[in-house]
């Protein structure tokens, strides 16, 4: 029997983890045995708690992180997991929305798990981002449907209970599967190179798909650099150059691995948001033409580069050929 801990110090959630368990059961089809329970650890000292070798322990799920516990208790927890032999994971926290909010930027203590969990080589479990791209896609009137004012805090507002428990059922046990028991074989060997029909004609682009395919490749991967393709104007977008693209490699039989283009912001982009030039540490700024060379924490090129990833997943559920996502470019 294994099991899932999802650890906070009180539960604020309030999930049947019963059905959980029986929901992740059905999703895994495996022979391992496992069940879902939440540890309370204003109720529960985890140091002499009997945890079994390769449960999984989740710490942080639910509301009402802050700092000091992100860099002190948690690295505490996590050391003294690791001499169990337990299977750890941090949780980002399920934060509460603000109407004047964007949420296009993390918070210290998002930042601090995510980092913890670099240096100790953790899974997250990122329901900050899951959320908060579920929030971003809501129009004002489903704002209004889905969401309730937090209690004694007229200006906080939280996911509605009833929508919260089936959002989470679903996505922790696709969360559960894939990272703990589901191992995808894969079925085809992938041969191919990087194309970037971005700087080719149209011509050029055809002759070199026809002769991909002709010497055995069935893989390309594109997209890192074309963001000005997409949308060569501010809030006005060409999808129809991907959808063309995407079309013309299914055609000639090639799967893709398709990239985000946020490393290579538009010249109107920089233009507009001169802000968001990278300054090295010689005090320097980094001019348009460079790659990467606006600053990732930039609140606006965080917004833009969300709202053109929607739009190009938008067109990208449409092709079967898509086999991958990059989601980012780094040197």
């Amino acid at each position: 029997m294994l099991t899932i801990y999802l650890v906070n110090e009180h539960d604020e959630i309030q999930l049947n983890y019963s059905d959980l368990s029986e929901d992740l059961a059905h999703k895994i089809s495996s022979s391992t045995k496992s069940v879902i329970k939440f540890v309370s650890t204003a109720e529960t000292d985890l140091t002499t708690f009997d945890f079994g070798k390769d449960d999984i322990v989740c710490l942080g799920f639910g509301h009402h992180f802050d700092l000091n516990y992100v860099q002190h208790t948690m690295p505490q927890l996590v050391k003294m997991l690791k001499t169990r032999n337990t299977q750890i994971v941090l949780v980002t926290e399920l934060r509460y929305f603000h109407e004047n909010e964007t949420y296009f930027d993390k918070s210290a203590d998002e930042l601090a798990i995510h980092q913890l969990a670099y240096d100790q080589r953790l899974k997250v479990l990122d329901l900050y981002s899951y959320f908060n791209a579920w929030y971003q896609q809501l129009s004002a009137s489903k704002r209004s449907e889905k969401l309730e004012r937090v209690k004694n805090a007229s200006d906080l507002y939280q996911i509605k209970k009833s929508i919260l428990k089936q959002l989470l059922s679903c996505y922790l046990t696709s969360w559960f599967s894939r990272k703990f028991f589901v191992r995808t074989k894969i079925k085809v060997r992938g041969y191919g190179a990087s194309l970037y029909p971005e700087v080719w004609d149209k011509l050029t682009n055809q002759t070199d798909m026809a002769e991909m395919h002709k010497i055995g490749m069935n893989t390309v991967r594109i997209g890192e650099f074309f963001w000005d393709k997409l949308e060569p104007q501010e809030d006005h977008y060409n999808m129809e150059y991907l959808v063309n693209l995407l079309s013309q490699l299914k055609e000639h039989g090639l799967q893709v691995i398709l990239g985000i283009p946020s490393p290579t912001p538009p010249r109107w982009f920089t233009l507009h948001y001169p802000e968001s030039k990278i300054v090295n540490l010689r005090g320097e700024t980094e001019e348009h033409g460079s790659r990467q060379h606006v600053c990732t924490n930039n609140l606006n090129y965080r917004r833009k580069a969300y709202q053109l990833a929607r739009k190009i997943a938008q067109v990208a559920n449409q092709f079967d050929n898509i086999i991958a996502t990059q989601i980012a470019r780094t040197n």
